[in-house]
């Protein structure tokens, strides 16, 4: 509480936010960027009578439909706690705030490379808004001891690359799931050519997609 007051005290000085073409999650303020300002402006918000924001979608950080104090506290816990990535905001989250859809940049079909495998299967998308999305995709959900996504310049093989998801194995398959992982702050496109489903045990790729400029 101490730290608090004189914090929202700021919120007045701050210009008034303009929203970038796709909001993102957590960006409160409306600043193009998550960061300590975001959490300030929602509590500015809430309890002090400050702006409210330009998108509540985006201002709701924990993606639980509501605006309240845990919204705060969980963009918190992503930048300083360790937390996981924030939900991405749905289309129909993007379009309520009057933002763009994401386009697709770059997209590819997941080949699966073990065999006997893991039923690995699914398409590929980069899209504008800084996620990689796997979509249709399929996975037993069996590896050991982790399985990953990883981005990286070699067709699979080569596990010199950058992990962007949590451990992918679970007691359920993935049948026909989505799943949307933000890439990492300053990830450019000439960075990466390939996704692919990494094992930790063997090591070995289980399935990779090289991603290609749709037409």
């Amino acid at each position: 509480p101490g730290i608090l007051v004189p914090l929202l005290a700021l919120i007045p000085l701050w210009p008034a936010a303009v929203f970038p073409q796709t909001p993102l999650r957590g960006d409160a303020n409306a600043d193009g960027k998550v960061d300590v300002s975001d959490p300030v402006f929602a509590l500015s918000y809430l309890f002090a009578g400050g702006k409210a924001p330009d998108c509540i979608a985006a201002a709701d950080s924990n993606a639980d439909r509501k605006l309240d104090i845990s919204d705060a506290v969980n963009t918190l816990a992503y930048l300083f706690a360790g937390q996981g990535a924030l939900t991405p905001l749905s289309a129909e989250e993007i379009a309520s705030c009057g933002g763009s859809p994401p386009t697709i940049l770059r997209g590819g079909r997941l080949i699966e490379v073990l065999d006997p495998g893991h039923g690995i299967d699914g398409k590929v998308d980069q899209l504008s808004s800084g996620i990689i999305r796997l979509r249709d995709f399929y996975y037993d959900g069996l590896g050991a001891p982790q399985v990953v996504v990883l981005l990286t310049k070699d067709s699979g093989l080569d596990h010199r690359g950058l992990v962007i998801s949590p451990d992918l194995r679970r007691d359920l398959p993935y049948v026909k799931e989505m799943l949307e992982l933000p890439l990492p702050a300053g990830v450019r496109n000439e960075d990466f050519d390939f996704v692919a489903i990494w094992c930790d045990s063997v090591p070995l790729t289980f399935a990779y997609a090289k991603l290609l400029v749709l037409p």
